[in-house]
């Protein structure tokens, strides 16, 4: 007498196993199915958050990563695979060239979003704050604390002398 063999779910695949199954699923199919779960998700995020908090740990994690990238960049199809995949990226972000660099909707576009992300900044400052953070390459939190402690002293300096220091930054005159 032969017993029906069970299969996956999802695939159809035969199950063979010793061990009786809880999952309906197969060992290729169980994943895609169980990382659907919210639930699942938020655990295994936390999981990880968690155990990445450790410096050490996130240390040697991307100094393996790294090597694994620079392992595989060592495979010319590898690169030209990748190379294909920043290709499709660059034409999504970019828009499919429906609106390119330099158009007046990617002008204001970039202008609107600035103003979003830098309103704490007043205009006269921005141009400060963006060559301390290119230019210099200081962290954006502590270049904005620099920039606050330079509004502070230049509203004290104006205070006492009536003249506005940012406005004679601005027109490249010392203040």
């Amino acid at each position: 007498m032969n017993l029906p063999v069970p299969t996956c779910a999802d695939c159809g695949v035969p199950r063979f196993s010793k061990k009786p199954k809880k999952s309906p699923y197969c060992r290729r199919c169980v994943g895609r199915h169980t990382s659907r779960l919210p639930e699942r998700r938020a655990k295994a995020s936390a999981a990880m958050k968690a155990h990445l908090s450790d410096p050490t740990v996130r240390a040697h994690h991307f100094a393996r990563a790294n090597a694994g990238l620079r392992e595989a960049m060592k495979d010319p199809a590898f690169v030209e695979k990748r190379r294909e995949l920043g290709r499709r990226t660059g034409l999504l972000k970019r828009g499919m060239s429906k609106h390119p660099a330099g158009s007046p909707l990617r002008i204001s576009n970039g202008k609107k979003s600035a103003a979003t992300k830098l309103a704490w900044c007043p205009p006269e400052y921005r141009d400060e704050y963006k060559r301390l953070i290119k230019r210099q390459n200081i962290p954006a939190a502590e270049a904005r604390r620099m920039i606050e402690a330079m509004i502070e002293a230049d509203a004290r300096r104006y205070h006492a002398t009536g003249v506005l220091p940012q406005a004679a930054r601005i027109e490249g005159a010392e203040a």
